[in-house]
């Protein structure tokens, strides 16, 4: 009989290695991990860390800057401002790199953050103290390669007794892109502005900008190359402003993108010496909707000019408004003015007019005497005077002007050209009246030198097709009269 050995299996030295191992992690305190760059937080799962070189947080009152590489705290504090900007010169000198720094929380600043270059702020939020002494809040002035994200900068007007504007950005500085919601800024005959801009190239502006005492975004000459983006509502003068401060400092090469309502002036507003501007713009609620104007001394000086509008104004005061400027381009989907014009021209050469101008208080659209070279194709229908006012010289005139004059049947007239007009161009136009009870007086009434009124539509107004009684030398002719 065979004998039966027992035999004892030994556990693998592998598996008492891990049950070892994992022992030791259980019993063993957190601990942190560190990096060449990265300060990592064992408590926070990987997939959320976030690289930066300080990490600015609050705990109780005070106010700590910890170090993204080391994991120590380099900085503390009850001021959140001059915490952050301890941090701030803190970061590697002479650096080619950008280096993050990230504020966690709400924070109460006396004093201003002057940003370095190469340097990316991430901050949640920033309220001002009573009675801030500073100009601005966060200031990039002569820097370069800079971003700055803000939750929300509140600049508590009601407390402050300065003039404050949010966020400056100017000496030359290149290459700033700014994020984030400015509101509530004072001014006390200085500035008051969400986000000022001047002196700088290459710069993206993507704000909400409102309740400023002055503009929501402001651009103060010298600024080329930069993209501005806002909804600005709700600021004492102007939504957006752009303007150049002289000749030798113009605003040229920006897109504007707007959407700017409620603002005690203008929506959006390219001002004197500027040049290749192109702004998208939706407005209402504003004293004016989009607005261009050049410099005017007695003689005008036409140094606002390249400006092309694409935008939207319903509920303005005055839809558009050209003053004192050449080679302008305005395409509204609509303009429906509460107090006055759809659009408004004046002193101005070579503007190309295009959209739909409806149920404004006065004129769709008004053309004064002292600007040539307009070419006007819309349709403007049931405004409360006429459809098409046209003072001007050598211009062209098209589009659809129907049912106008509805503040006083038989008072106003499709298009009135004025007798001041010289070599208009009328060619295929429709005019008319198509309600029950007819208010436009005339298709056209032409008191113009010169023109040609060729291949039009005039059938079917109040008080006939054509009035040209006192026109002078003008070409009248296939016509669409009955």
């Amino acid at each position: 009989m065979e004998k039966t050995k027992t035999v004892t299996r030994k556990k693998p030295y592998s598996i008492l290695v891990i049950v070892t191992l994992l022992t030791a992690i259980i019993t063993t305190p957190i601990v942190y991990v560190y990096a060449s760059s990265l300060y990592t937080d064992s408590t926070i799962p990987p997939e959320t860390q976030e690289s930066y070189s300080y990490l600015i947080f609050k705990a109780d009152s005070t106010i700590y800057a910890r170090n993204g590489k080391t994991g120590a705290i380099d900085y503390s504090g009850t001021d959140a401002s001059t915490v952050i900007q301890s941090a701030l010169d803190a970061l590697t000198r002479g650096r080619t790199w950008k280096e993050k720094v990230i504020a966690k929380g709400d924070y109460v600043f006396s004093g201003k953050i002057s940003i370095p270059s190469k340097t990316f702020l991430v901050i949640d939020k920033v309220s001002l103290s009573n009675g801030y002494s500073e100009t601005s809040v966060f200031l990039i002035s002569a820097k370069n390669d800079v971003e700055l994200h803000i939750g929300e900068l509140d600049g508590n007007k009601a407390n402050q007794t300065s003039g404050i504007s949010g966020i400056v950005i100017d000496g030359g500085s290149q290459d700033v892109i700014i994020h984030g919601h400015v509101h509530d800024f004072h001014a006390n005959g200085g500035p008051g502005d969400g986000v000022r801009i001047s002196d700088s190239i290459n710069v993206d502006i993507d704000v909400i900008s409102n309740y400023n005492d002055r503009h929501g975004i402001a651009v103060y000459g010298n600024v080329t190359k930069a993209i501005i983006k806002g909804k600005c509502d709700n600021n004492g003068v102007n939504g957006i402003w752009v303007n150049g401060a002289s000749t030798l400092e113009e605003a040229r090469e920006v897109y504007v993108y707007g959407v700017c309502k409620n603002n005690g002036n203008t929506g959006i507003y390219i001002d004197a010496w500027t040049r290749n501007i192109v702004v998208v713009g939706v407005t209402s609620g504003n004293s004016i909707g989009l607005r261009v104007t050049g410099q005017y001394d007695g003689t005008p000086y036409y140094l606002t000019e390249n400006i092309d509008i694409i935008g939207t104004s319903v509920g303005d005061g005055r839809g558009v408004d050209i003053a004192y400027v050449r080679k302008v381009s305005v395409l509204v989907s609509e303009s429906r003015a509460t107090s006055d014009y759809g659009a408004y021209i004046v002193n101005s050469h070579y503007v190309q007019i295009r959209g739909v101008y409806t149920n404004n208080t006065k004129t769709g659209v008004y053309v004064d005497s002292n600007c040539d070279s307009i070419d006007v194709d819309v349709e403007s229908i049931y405004n409360t005077e006429h459809g098409l006012v046209f003072g001007g010289s050598y211009g062209n005139i098209k589009g659809i002007y129907k049912s106008n004059s509805q503040g006083g049947a038989g008072s106003y007239d499709g298009i009135n050209v004025g007798g001041q007009a010289v070599g208009i161009s009328i060619i295929g136009v429709v005019s008319t009246d198509p309600q029950g009870t007819q208010t436009q007086r005339y298709g056209l009434r032409i008191s113009g030198s010169n023109c040609t009124v060729i291949g039009n539509y005039f059938k079917g107004n109040r008080d006939g097709a054509i009035d040209s009684s006192g026109s002078s030398g003008c070409v009248i002719d296939h016509n669409i009269v009955s």
